[in-house]
């Protein structure tokens, strides 16, 4: 079983001691860190590739799951028909006083609902998910975790939706590692839920979009429908 962890900048970050809610401390990451976050070469991605900005000190909690809502524009990549989510990425800041840590974590592809009180899409029903995998990090570093799904499982999908991915992190964290995020808040776009159901980042205070994104691969055959709602049409993945 592979999982992708990338380190990309070791930087030592100084957070404030988690209270009994989520609350949010914004540290900006300085110098090399504030890049475009980058995929591997040839590899095609949805979801947010702004370049990182700001630590969110002591943040996550573990025992709880991100998610980021994207929509599948036609077509990167030369794909002809449809896609396949290969990975999930989320970039995660560990502290000196955060490492030597292991957690299981796994990732799901999930349609994408409309919620009329968040007045907009959240993650809905799960369409796969990924075996869990135990992370270790032991340096203190700015991480791009990576978990891999099979394809197969979760079918080919159609261009012109809206869908999430999610990471899940199964353990509950001693020390709590930082959230990452670009500079543009710009809502119904980046979800945590720690128990509550799925929040909006930005209305916890988040000054940017959750650093996540998913690898594609394309795939054949994606059957288009007229019904874009998910729960309704079982035939958008085979």
């Amino acid at each position: 079983m592979r999982v992708v962890i990338m380190l990309l900048l070791c930087i030592a970050l100084v957070g404030s001691a988690v209270a009994a809610e989520k609350t949010v401390t914004i540290t900006p990451l300085k110098g090399p860190a504030q890049m475009a976050m980058q995929a591997p070469a040839g590899v095609c991605v949805f979801g947010n590739l702004n370049p990182v900005a700001y630590a969110i000190p002591d943040y996550m909690w573990g025992a709880e799951s991100y998610a980021t809502i994207f929509e599948a524009e036609l077509p990167p990549c030369g794909c002809p028909e449809g896609f396949n989510v290969e990975a999930v990425h989320m970039y995660m800041n560990f502290d000196i006083e955060d490492v030597p840590v292991s957690f299981d974590v796994s990732a799901s592809f999930m349609e994408a609902t409309f919620d009329e009180t968040a007045g907009c899409e959240i993650p809905g029903a799960t369409i796969c998910t990924s075996l869990t995998y135990t992370v270790t990090i032991e340096t203190a570093g700015l991480y791009d975790v990576g978990i891999p799904l099979d394809p197969l499982t979760c079918g080919c999908a159609y261009f012109g939706y809206k869908y999430a991915v999610s990471m899940d992190i199964d353990t509950a964290f001693a020390e709590y590692p930082d959230a990452v995020t670009d500079e543009f808040p710009l809502g119904c776009v980046s979800w945590n839920n720690y128990g509550s159901g799925w929040i909006d980042t930005i209305d916890l205070g988040m000054p940017g979009e959750l650093s996540m994104y998913a690898d594609i691969v394309c795939c054949a055959p994606a059957v288009p429908v007229e019904d874009k709602a998910w729960g309704d049409v079982k035939s958008l993945f085979r």
